[in-house]
Protein backbone atom coordinates (compact mmCIF):
# COMPACT_ATOMS: atom_id res chain seq x y z
CA UNK A 1 0.00 0.00 0.00
CA UNK A 2 1.63 3.14 -0.80
CA UNK A 3 1.43 6.76 1.15
CA UNK A 4 -1.07 8.49 -1.30
CA UNK A 5 -3.25 5.92 -1.04
CA UNK A 6 -3.14 5.40 2.59
CA UNK A 7 -3.45 9.42 3.64
CA UNK A 8 -5.90 9.98 0.58
CA UNK A 9 -3.38 11.92 -1.70
CA UNK A 10 -1.50 13.69 1.21
CA UNK A 11 1.91 13.22 1.00
CA UNK A 12 2.51 12.55 4.89
CA UNK A 13 0.81 12.13 7.84
CA UNK A 14 1.54 15.89 8.61
CA UNK A 15 -0.19 17.07 5.68
CA UNK A 16 -3.16 14.52 5.95
CA UNK A 17 -3.59 15.42 9.75
CA UNK A 18 -2.75 19.16 9.17
CA UNK A 19 -5.07 19.53 5.65
CA UNK A 20 -7.79 21.99 7.42
CA UNK A 21 -7.30 25.42 7.04
CA UNK A 22 -4.48 26.94 9.38
CA UNK A 23 -5.55 29.69 11.30
CA UNK A 24 -2.33 30.24 13.16
CA UNK A 25 0.68 28.40 14.25
CA UNK A 26 0.85 26.62 17.36
CA UNK A 27 3.17 28.48 20.44
CA UNK A 28 5.95 26.76 20.53
CA UNK A 29 6.30 23.65 22.84
CA UNK A 30 7.36 24.87 26.55
CA UNK A 31 10.77 24.21 28.04
CA UNK A 32 8.50 22.20 30.39
CA UNK A 33 8.18 19.00 28.28
CA UNK A 34 5.56 19.63 25.51
CA UNK A 35 6.89 17.47 22.57
CA UNK A 36 2.94 18.11 20.68
CA UNK A 37 0.58 20.57 20.78
CA UNK A 38 -2.70 19.69 18.57
CA UNK A 39 -4.31 23.29 18.03
CA UNK A 40 -7.17 22.15 15.23
CA UNK A 41 -9.28 19.95 15.61
CA UNK A 42 -11.42 17.16 12.95
CA UNK A 43 -12.97 18.35 10.32
CA UNK A 44 -15.49 15.09 9.96
CA UNK A 45 -17.78 16.98 7.41
CA UNK A 46 -14.98 17.20 5.21
CA UNK A 47 -12.67 14.20 5.98
CA UNK A 48 -14.79 11.54 7.39
CA UNK A 49 -14.42 9.79 10.52
CA UNK A 50 -15.65 6.63 11.97
CA UNK A 51 -16.17 6.66 15.36
CA UNK A 52 -14.12 3.95 18.13
CA UNK A 53 -13.72 2.60 20.94
CA UNK A 54 -10.75 1.45 22.41
CA UNK A 55 -8.57 0.48 25.13
CA UNK A 56 -5.23 2.89 25.73
CA UNK A 57 -2.31 1.56 27.22
CA UNK A 58 -1.70 3.52 30.79
CA UNK A 59 1.83 4.50 29.73
CA UNK A 60 0.62 5.92 26.33
CA UNK A 61 -1.91 8.28 28.44
CA UNK A 62 0.51 9.16 30.65
CA UNK A 63 3.27 10.31 28.18
CA UNK A 64 0.56 12.10 26.45
CA UNK A 65 -0.36 13.69 29.46
CA UNK A 66 3.12 14.84 30.36
CA UNK A 67 4.76 15.73 27.38
CA UNK A 68 1.14 16.94 24.77
CA UNK A 69 -1.51 19.07 24.75
CA UNK A 70 -4.40 20.18 22.91
CA UNK A 71 -7.51 18.11 21.18
CA UNK A 72 -6.79 14.70 21.87
CA UNK A 73 -8.65 13.19 19.05
CA UNK A 74 -6.40 15.10 16.71
CA UNK A 75 -3.32 13.85 18.94
CA UNK A 76 -4.45 10.47 18.63
CA UNK A 77 -5.23 10.89 14.58
CA UNK A 78 -1.61 12.11 14.13
CA UNK A 79 0.33 9.61 16.46
CA UNK A 80 -1.77 6.35 14.58
CA UNK A 81 -0.81 8.29 10.90
CA UNK A 82 2.94 8.54 11.63
CA UNK A 83 3.12 5.24 13.27
CA UNK A 84 1.74 3.98 9.85
CA UNK A 85 4.15 5.91 7.97
CA UNK A 86 6.93 4.36 9.97
CA UNK A 87 5.89 1.15 9.64
CA UNK A 88 5.45 1.80 6.00
CA UNK A 89 8.99 3.45 5.33
CA UNK A 90 10.42 -0.09 7.31
CA UNK A 91 9.72 -2.36 4.71
CA UNK A 92 9.67 -5.59 7.00
CA UNK A 93 6.56 -7.11 9.01
CA UNK A 94 6.09 -6.73 12.58
CA UNK A 95 4.90 -8.90 14.61
CA UNK A 96 3.27 -7.25 17.79
CA UNK A 97 2.73 -9.99 20.80
CA UNK A 98 1.71 -7.54 23.48
CA UNK A 99 2.35 -3.69 24.86
CA UNK A 100 6.35 -4.06 25.74
CA UNK A 101 7.39 -1.12 23.69
CA UNK A 102 8.26 0.68 26.16
CA UNK A 103 10.23 -1.51 28.72
CA UNK A 104 13.22 -1.20 25.84
CA UNK A 105 12.77 2.58 25.40
CA UNK A 106 13.41 5.91 27.48
CA UNK A 107 11.29 9.28 27.11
Amino acid sequence: MSKDNLFDGAQDADSFVNREEKKSPPAPAPSYGLKLIASGRLDKKNFPCKPMSFHLDNRLDEWMELHASGNRQLMMNYLIAKGIEQVIDNNDSTLVKDMDYFDDKKE
